[in-house]
């Protein structure tokens, strides 16, 4: 066995005293030497606890009380220095921040390695190795507190791919990747699983259940700490009864077809012709108007005659000392759009929106960006303006967070735009329960879960009144049911007016698909493709090039050749135009 834990139990400490219930409760697993294993379950199952557990950060890093026992590689965990057990195992933090050690890329990269008393020669390899898979070639000497979540990522793996561990934990670790980034990720782990014999095991939320799916062998599901099933994927992922009472949804195909549980675009197409040969299957001709705009169709936003919400004119923008991350952006955004910016890991996303709302400014001094009649580009523009008309929910929402509990944060954006002491508490109290926050106001943020954080960063940008939104990847590390908490209470304030605009940023194309009506391709600076979502999604060779792939659907549609007059997107369009009989 790589692994095996018995009657595992572990409830966290702080002060010397026992904290809430115990993380985990009982656990019983073996993971066999060789094997692609992973662990699923929502926020707050208790994934990230037994990844710590099983790397040995209890009791040596982590105060808590710990009943029964863990085996790695046969190593009783706790009977070894972490330094000894670092040697058969290896571990990629959910949050890649915390992987990182070192001032530059490379230098980081070579940490693990540098470490394991191999030559220079061999470290040198594993680092160009893991360099190339991981796309970081030209960043070797870029700092890595400059890096974008995405980057940081994909660091963080490169640094535990160099390290080659016999056994490699990795903790959500491509939510922040762009699409074939998380391919070419799982590839590279695949390389390492059969040539060198690696056991991987990975935890996964729902977030990127697609991905997942198709590399693990066999999966354990976590619920309140406790394993509730373990099996071949395929067993788990057509387990309706299960994955609903977690909350946790299955890849679009593999719910489309139940039966069958086909894991990839590739098995799905291979069905549909044993469907119909079987005489099961039968396309139909449905005409119920899909959802958002007609494809080819000028958005409607601009058929009104409106004036323009945002107008971004010729806009760069250089980092120190040589990184041109914007490269002459033109844009116009209409009231009333919902609207997805999306692009490979380093492509401009976040760099752009933070221009939007006057957070970086450009480096050229002929580029304009205006926003409802506010010149955001200008160095004399006061953010509080700004912040009235459009604001920003950050990636991490640690970087947003600056207060020492929720209702504090949640009143001092209103304080500082100098509300009446008796409207902030309106607002708060209002916004907190609209977010169901509002029994956690007085909690402290380092308590929250990372779900609540979420709600929180959104909340308090609402409570403020601003009417325009950036939500930058919103959903990223939150299972199927609180991502579509979070953005259904999004899509109803835009439903309701309270929200007039929003843009989202993200690598999740099923989200964008579902909350979006138009989609902005970023690649290398520069704005590659802007259109409809329909349409956008139904161009693959031109979002290859920005290192992106259409939702499965999409893509299932186009392998063949089917439907792609009326641009299907998701499984409930799918229905409407293929019956399975009897399957």
């Amino acid at each position: 066995m790589s692994l095996e834990i018995k009657n595992l139990s572990i409830q966290y400490v702080r002060g010397g005293q026992p904290v809430g219930a115990p993380a985990l409760s009982e656990i019983s697993l073996k993971v066999e030497k060789g094997e692609k294993f992973g662990i699923l379950g929502p926020t707050g199952s208790g994934k990230t606890t037994l990844s710590l557990a099983i790397n040995g950060f209890f009791p040596e890093e982590i105060p808590a009380i710990i009943k029964g026992d863990i085996f790695v590689n046969s190593i009783k965990v706790g009977s070894v220095k972490m330094a000894e057990l670092k040697q058969h195992i290896g571990y990629v933090f959910y949050n890649p921040d915390y992987s990182l050690v070192e001032l530059f890329v490379e230098d980081d990269i070579a940490f693990g390695p540098s470490n394991l008393n191999l030559s220079a020669k061999e470290i040198q390899n594993r680092v160009n190795f893991a360099i190339e898979v991981c796309r970081l070639k030209g960043y070797e000497k870029r700092k890595t507190y400059d890096l974008s979540g995405g980057e940081t990522q994909a660091v963080a793996i490169a640094g535990l791919i160099a390290m080659r561990t016999p056994i490699m934990v990795l903790d959500e670790p491509i939510t922040m990747l762009d699409p074939i980034g998380k391919d070419q990720v799982f590839n590279t782990l695949n390389i390492l699983n059969k040539e060198h014999g690696v056991t991987i095991i990975l935890t996964e939320s729902g977030n990127d259940i697609e991905y997942f799916a198709k590399f693990v062998d066999r999966i354990a599901v976590l619920y309140k700490g406790r394993i509730l099933k373990v099996g071949p994927t395929k067993e788990i992922l057509s387990d309706e009864d299960l994955l609903m009472k977690v909350g946790i949804e299955p890849p679009p195909l593999t719910k489309f077809f139940k039966a069958q549980a086909p894991l990839t675009v590739e098995e799905a197409v291979k069905i549909v012709g044993d469907l119909i040969r079987a005489n099961k299957l039968i396309f139909k001709k449905e005409e119920k108007k899909l959802s958002g705009e007609k494809s080819g169709e000028t958005l409607s936003f601009k058929r009104s005659g409106q004036e323009p919400l945002i107008i971004v004119k010729n806009v760069h923008h250089i980092y120190p000392p040589n990184i041109h991350a914007l490269k002459g952006i033109n844009l116009e955004i209409y009231p009333g759009e919902r609207v997805a910016i999306i692009g490979q890991n380093g492509s401009g996303k976040t760099t752009l929106a933070l221009h939007l709302v006057g957070l970086l400014k450009p480096t050229n001094p002929d580029a304009k960006i205006i926003v409802s009649g506010i010149e955001v580009s200008s160095k004399k523009t006061n953010l509080i303006d700004v912040i009235k008309h459009i604001n920003y929910a950050f990636q991490n929402p640690d970087s947003q967070l600056s207060q020492d509990d929720v209702w504090n944060e949640m009143t001092y954006g209103l304080k500082l735009l100098n509300f009446p002491p008796e409207e902030i508490v309106k607002r708060a109290e209002e916004a907190l329960k609209m977010f169901n926050l509002l029994e956690l106001k007085e909690t402290g943020i380092t308590q929250l879960p990372l779900s609540a954080k979420r709600r929180l960063t959104v909340a308090s940008l609402i409570a403020l009144g601003t009417r325009n939104l950036i939500l930058d990847e919103p959903t990223n590390g939150l299972d199927t049911t609180e991502a579509q908490t979070l953005m259904g209470i999004i899509q109803k304030l835009y439903n309701e007016g309270r929200i007039t605009s929003y843009i989202l940023i993200s690598h999740n194309m099923e989200l964008v698909s579902k909350y979006t009506d138009r989609v902005i391709v970023m690649s290398q600076g520069q704005i590659l493709l802007d259109g409809p979502t329909r349409d956008v999604f139904y161009k693959p060779e031109i979002l290859k090039q920005a290192y992106l792939l259409p939702p499965q659907v999409a893509r299932f549609c186009q392998s063949l050749n089917i439907f792609t007059e009326e641009k299907l997107l998701t499984v409930d369009e799918l229905k409407n135009y293929i019956q399975l009989i009897n399957t």
